[in-house]
């Protein structure tokens, strides 16, 4: 019987072990780590696109500036030669294209203050999420000392469970340890149920009271397992 308790109390503590490793990956603090994480991205983001919306619009501002460039000095060619021609066709025929160089300014113009309006209302979007960067690089810092922390308690706990296992392994021979490691394995973490009111405490099939007798005489090298799920069966005294 002190051998049975003593394997449920190994189970009990590789179970614990287990749980702690399940609650290390479902901790509130690496959710919001996560989180964190992803309005940093996202604020990364926003100041990326709102940069660049700002750069293609200048860079749109000065291709404009340079085709104005090049039509003033052509208008300034035409307006000067147009003061030397005597035929009327041929005056007519530049003061038309001065009159189209002239339209193509004015709309040059409008959409250079349209752009204008862009640059301005990207930088404007870029400064905000600059100034939300260092928030949300902060959030980030400070959820990843929180994680640390709480990380650092499951390991502190982790250890005192290790060491306690390590203790109470000590008492069966290597046989029976490496059988019940390897029983772990391949049941999901769990070797050993308890006859439970006459049911694996497992799977939770229904024992006949002659194999309740047997595992009750049972000893840990020549175990029963249960006929349903494999695991090492342990009738504990109420």
């Amino acid at each position: 019987m002190t051998d049975s308790l003593e394997l449920l109390a190994l189970q009990d503590l590789d179970s614990n072990i287990d749980a702690l490793g399940h609650r290390r990956l479902r901790l509130a603090e690496r959710t919001a780590l996560k989180d964190a994480e992803t309005k940093l991205l996202a604020t990364q983001r926003k100041l990326a696109t709102e940069r660049k919306r700002a750069a293609a619009a200048q860079a749109q501002i000065e291709a404009l500036e340079h085709a104005g460039q090049l039509r003033d000095s052509k208008l300034a060619r035409l307006e000067k030669q147009l003061k030397t021609v005597i035929a009327p066709r041929e005056a007519e025929a530049l003061m038309h294209e001065i009159s189209l160089l002239n339209a193509e300014r004015s709309a040059s113009d409008d959409e250079e203050l349209e752009l204008l309006d862009v640059v301005e209302s990207a930088d404007n979007a870029a400064g905000s999420a600059d100034t939300a960067l260092t928030g949300a690089e902060a959030a980030v810092e400070a959820a990843k000392q929180a994680l640390a922390v709480a990380e650092s308690e499951l390991d502190r706990e982790v250890a005192a469970l290790t060491q306690s296992r390590a203790e109470l392994a000590e008492h069966f021979d290597e046989a029976t340890v490496t059988r019940y490691d390897r029983a772990r394995h391949r049941r999901d973490g769990v070797a050993i149920a308890r006859i439970v009111n006459g049911r694996c405490g497992a799977c939770h099939l229904d024992l006949s009271r002659a194999f309740i007798d047997k595992a009750k005489h049972a000893s840990t090298s020549d175990p029963v397992d249960c006929e349903q799920c494999g695991r090492w069966l342990v009738v504990v005294a109420s």
